[in-house]
């Protein structure tokens, strides 16, 4: 099935080479779709005049149904990813390689293991995030470790640090997923208690124009 899904997603992103080219149709697809979750920092109007045409709108409601199933019913971590590194802009200027999943996994055992957890509640910290494989990797083991309690990820808090507009947009995009795709498994809410996402230079420490700041409603 996700194989079927991700060649109907390939197909619809390759389909718009000739007129966007496929780097600026995927970046201009994940910078609209941010705004619409969020409503914040909105595309420039001539991005949201060309995904309005009936035809190129048709597309990109495929394009959300295919993502949402792939990560939501299919579990797919990384989907983003997977796609910013065959067709975005920053594949064109080799700025970006997604974390395999794999291995995203082994790391996000590998930061469990190193934290202490006396006062039950953790600290995730991650710098240079991407896409967010290792991060979301690692969400998805707490949820799942904690299903024993009435909300799995409420001793949580995330922060993540990286220096693209676009990765931040697609990060938070695929957070929502992997959230939506716990509860759709695990039955139970996954809310963590908060989730800070900043565009920085984590080395000159300079802020950029993106953060997102979110905190449970249980909290």
């Amino acid at each position: 099935m996700s194989k079927d899904l991700k060649k109907q997603l390939n197909n619809v992103i390759e389909s718009m080479r000739y007129q966007f080219g496929t780097h600026s149709f995927l970046d201009m697809f994940i910078d609209y779709w941010c705004f619409l979750h969020t409503e914040m920092y909105p595309p420039s109007e001539t991005v949201i005049e060309q995904l309005s045409v009936p035809d190129i709108q048709k597309d990109c409601q495929l394009m959300t149904h295919l993502i949402c199933k792939l990560a939501i019913e299919e579990g797919e971590t990384d989907v983003l990813g997977d796609l910013l590194s065959k067709y975005s802009s920053l594949a064109h200027t080799n700025d970006f390689f997604p974390t395999p999943i794999a291995l995203a996994k082994l790391l996000a055992g590998l930061n469990r293991a190193g934290m202490n957890e006396d006062s039950g509640a953790i600290s995730l910290y991650e710098p240079c995030v991407g896409s967010g494989a290792v991060t979301l990797s690692f969400i998805e083991n707490e949820y799942f470790d904690h299903l024993d309690k009435s909300s799995p990820l409420d001793h949580l808090t995330v922060c993540v640090e990286e220096i693209s507009e676009l990765l931040c947009k697609a990060f938070l995009i695929q957070l929502l997923l992997k959230l939506q795709h716990l509860e759709y498994v695990g039955g139970k809410p996954a809310l963590p208690a908060s989730v800070v996402i900043q565009q920085i230079d984590v080395i000159s420490r300079k802020q950029r124009k993106v953060c997102f700041n979110m905190e449970s409603p249980e909290g």
